[in-house]
């Protein structure tokens, strides 16, 4: 291999390398975050039995912090984190879309308040985890729940969660929702437009089918007074 040759692959392969490392990080949180225990060694609770989280004591630890402080919001950076080597693997340039990647804090902080809102323990309690230990939303999503029914009540609290949500994913997803619905709507018409044609010869063939079966009823009831008259006929003649 020329020295050019070994220059032009040196981006793909650091690219490969930093891809395989963040998927490694993102696959171990996943993994903790999955086999969490209430009841494991963390950082507040102090005992002696051994940790159950298949990570070990580590996984112990990194799985009660995230759920202290996100809730179940923790498994949303599982999935960025998956879009990030997705991102790094498709060599596009900037990683973290930049300045505007920060805005993914406060829709995390947005969803996390809405979980903890609306997700009582009952249904935590059906979790495979069982109740985690600052509830749904962590203690983002109690603060700012906190702070916000406090003053605008459950309705307002929620418009404004719901609103820093969209604006915050807008930002730092680069994605316009109105675009989105807009292209979707569009392709329910072509979908429906292309559909039209089918529906129209389906429609014809049991029109059809309905004509003949019509007709044959019609001609049942036009059969049957004839036999009646031929019946009246024959009574009269045995009298």
């Amino acid at each position: 291999m020329s020295d050019s040759d070994k220059a032009g692959s040196t981006p793909l392969v650091m690219r490969e390398a930093l891809a395989f490392l963040v998927f490694a990080g993102v696959a171990m949180l996943a993994v903790s975050l999955y086999s969490f225990h209430v009841e494991d060694p963390s950082l507040n609770q102090a005992t002696t039995v051994a940790a159950e989280n298949m990570l070990g004591t580590v996984g112990a630890w990194i799985a009660d912090m995230m759920y202290q402080l996100f809730g179940l919001v923790s498994w949303l950076l599982v999935l960025l984190g998956l879009v990030l080597v997705i991102r790094i693997v498709g060599a596009s340039q900037a990683y973290f879309a930049g300045w505007t990647s920060i805005f993914w804090l406060p829709c995390l902080m947005a969803i996390s308040g809405l979980l903890q809102s609306h997700i009582t323990v009952a249904s935590m309690q059906e979790l495979p985890w069982g109740m985690l230990p600052a509830g749904a939303g962590g203690a983002l999503g109690i603060l700012l729940v906190g702070a916000l029914s406090e003053r605008l009540y459950t309705l307002g609290s929620d418009l404004v969660l719901i609103a820093l949500m969209l604006s915050s994913f807008v930002i730092a997803s680069h994605i316009s929702l109105l675009a989105a619905i807009q292209r979707i709507i569009l392709a329910f018409f072509w979908f429906f437009r292309h559909l039209n044609p089918c529906f129209s010869k389906a429609r014809s063939a049991l029109q059809g089918q309905w004509n003949k079966l019509c007709a044959f009823f019609k001609a049942r009831t036009k059969r049957k007074p004839v036999s009646n008259k031929n019946n009246n006929k024959n009574k009269t003649t045995e009298a």
